[in-house]
């Protein structure tokens, strides 16, 4: 709920090629819907339809005049809440910098493993204005105990001081059957997605803008401006029983 009452700037979306970024996207978007705002989006392709509510642009000509000239053309509609698929290059930064600042909320994309290296990619594709970015939003995909056949597990001590929990407060967890069942193989079905969610700080604004590299020190202020972490959020499905130890170690 704190990512989507943002009403201005930019969401940014990161994380691996096929790690949900484009359905993370939408489920934002989704959570706009309203009679009060107007949405549009900006997609090559587009991958997923909405009914109402939403008007979607396919980008048909891939080149640079021509996206200009269709970013133009959406930006006098004049939406509330702009979806683009992805920042590839420095053109679509410079354009998505400009939209972010122009009053509307943007939501984009961008291939990243996690927060630095995408502040790293955007810093080489010359993007304008870091003080444009409300937060960025971190995701990877996990795989779900199948509910038919887990099995009930016991978490050692190691494991449970790296939960942080203590011993008494974890009441249930659960592992995979590797024999799997008639409903799932091997004893996972399907995929969830986990979550890290940075709240751009004027620290973390103030150290990019630096030219010299500033690693640590953005890292530190990264830490302390994380609403979420993946290991917190892995950790509640754990204790909720969707996802099994084992897991955690993919974070």
């Amino acid at each position: 709920n704190k990512v989507t009452e943002k009403n201005r700037g930019l969401i940014l979306v990161i994380g691996n090629a096929g790690s949900g970024k484009s359905t993370t996207l939408y489920s934002i978007l989704q959570h706009k819907i309203s009679t009060k705002y107007q949405l549009m989006t900006i997609e090559n392709p587009v991958k997923y339809i909405f009914d109402n509510y939403i008007s979607q642009v396919q980008i048909k000509k891939d080149k640079p005049d021509a996206i200009k000239d269709l970013v133009y053309e959406v930006s006098k509609h004049n939406p509330d809440v702009l979806m683009v698929q992805e920042i590839k290059d420095e053109m679509w930064s410079a354009l998505i910098e400009e939209l972010a600042l122009s009053g509307m909320l943007v939501l984009t994309g961008m291939r990243a493993y996690n927060v630095l290296s995408a502040f790293k990619r955007l810093k080489r594709i010359e993007f304008p204005n870091f003080a444009s970015i409300q937060c960025v939003i971190n995701q990877k995909l996990l795989k779900k105990l199948c509910p038919y056949c887990k099995i009930k597990s016991v978490l050692n001590e190691e494991q449970v001081k790296f939960l942080g929990y203590k011993t008494d407060q974890i009441t249930a967890v659960y592992k995979a059957d590797h024999n799997g069942c008639s409903k799932c193989y091997g004893g996972y079905h399907e995929l969830i997605g986990i979550f890290e969610v940075v709240k751009m700080s004027r620290e973390i604004i103030n150290l990019l803008n630096k030219d010299e590299h500033q690693g640590e020190e953005i890292t530190k202020a990264l830490g302390s401006a994380c609403i979420m972490t993946f290991k917190e959020y892995a950790s509640r499905l754990l204790m909720d029983g969707i996802i099994c130890y084992d897991e955690l170690n993919k974070i």
